[in-house]
């Protein structure tokens, strides 16, 4: 199979973007990564990685909507740059494909179907593998939550995209903004769906593939989370962090405890010890 499959990512102050990069491209079969850089990144030496600083895509490309700059980033993709590869990811630099499966061996079972997919999320908790140095977040963090979230990751065939007027309203999902709806997806199990969530949650064993997301490695990480705010939506968002102070506090006590070990990306890691 010579599907070519993307990486769309936007990263700020991510400490552990080699490890991340090289986690994808090296053991979950991506051919390239396109990053835009919104500041604070270490350097990456891989030529598969095209980084992309976020300023010049804001001050270069004009938009149908005003939309945050992720999304913006994500849009000039389709419109501009999304013509090496027949599938993209668009996930966040604090979240990984992960499972048993590669990108490229769970494409090959999809029966020939051309179409998009929702990879469900699952939290990735905040107990620590001992010994592991601080920027390798993928490697200290292999405990997480036995079920997967609501909340979905797009996984696009970007032919049928390339030019055409989809909009992300969100980070999880397109929808196509002249017609003012949003457009299907198949999750893993081929059950067609809308939007950014799924219609139930499943038991993560690593058959299928996962979003794994680190969405708070710890409680002082959390603190500068709510301070910082939400860079999806509009500050004065009811959904901005400082106004839902209550309901962040009780993510946090669910999403921190640890719950089963991640065995299927630790199997995944022992192939950057030898690479």
């Amino acid at each position: 199979m010579n599907t070519k499959a993307t990486i769309v990512t936007i990263a700020k102050n991510e400490e552990s973007l080699p490890e991340w990069c090289k986690y994808h491209l090296d053991c979950m079969g991506f051919d390239r990564i396109v990053m835009f850089d919104d500041g604070g990144n270490p350097p990456v030496e891989d030529t598969r990685v095209e980084r992309y600083p976020v300023e010049d895509v804001l001050t270069k490309f004009t938009y149908p909507l005003p939309i945050p700059k992720q999304m913006a980033c994500y849009y000039w993709f389709c419109r501009a740059i999304s013509d090496h590869e027949d599938y993209a990811l668009f996930i966040d630099a604090d979240e990984v494909f992960a499972g048993n499966k590669t990108v490229k061996e769970f494409l090959t079972e999809r029966k020939d179907e051309v179409c998009d997919y929702a990879l469900p999320w699952c939290f990735a908790t905040s107990e620590e593998e001992p010994g592991v140095p601080q920027g390798l977040t993928i490697q200290r963090f292999l405990h997480r939550k036995k079920f997967t979230d609501k909340h979905i990751k797009s996984m696009l065939f970007m032919p049928q995209y390339r030019y055409r007027d989809v909009l992300f309203p969100c980070p999880h999902c397109i929808a196509d903004w002249r017609r003012k709806e949003m457009l299907p997806w198949f999750d893993p199990f081929e059950n067609m769906g809308h939007g950014p969530f799924l219609d139930k949650t499943y038991e993560v064993d690593g058959s299928f593939p996962y979003i794994l997301h680190y969405w708070c490695k710890s409680r002082r990480e959390f603190d500068q989370k709510i301070s910082r705010g939400r860079p999806d939506c509009p500050p004065d968002s009811p959904y901005q962090y400082e106004r839902i102070k209550d309901e962040m506090e009780q993510l946090w006590l669910e999403r921190s405890v640890g719950e089963v070990f991640d065995a299927s990306t630790a199997a995944r890691l022992k192939q950057l010890e030898t690479n």
